[in-house]
């Protein structure tokens, strides 16, 4: 298999949800230092970066699976062949993304 489907997790149509993840200790104390230097909570510093940031790894991942589908549609069935075509498509996807991220856009 070239990739794992994503699960469809209906979102609720408000509020909030609460998830617990663990970081490695410099990560939380650079949160720290830029979520109080802003005067937000750890959580709404968060929220706020991964609402912008989520929609463009979504759009990234969606893309990776649609190069995925057309590898193996195009290797007529053949999963090492469609690896390979995915594995260059998907290097570029990732380069431009990052590249994206890396010039704030």
């Amino acid at each position: 298999m070239l990739y794992k489907k994503p699960e469809i997790v209906k979102k609720p149509a408000i509020g909030t949800r609460k998830v617990t993840v663990s970081l490695p200790p410099a990560i939380v104390d650079d949160l720290d230092y830029i979520s109080g230097a802003i005067g937000l909570s750890r959580s709404a510093f968060l929220s706020s970066i991964l609402s912008q940031s989520l929609p463009a790894i979504k759009s990234t991942v969606a893309s990776l699976i649609g190069f995925a589908d057309t590898a193996l549609a195009e290797s007529g069935g053949d999963v090492e062949v469609a690896q390979q075509r995915y594995s260059s498509h998907s290097k570029a996807a990732i380069d431009a993304f990052i590249l994206k991220l890396a010039s704030g856009g």
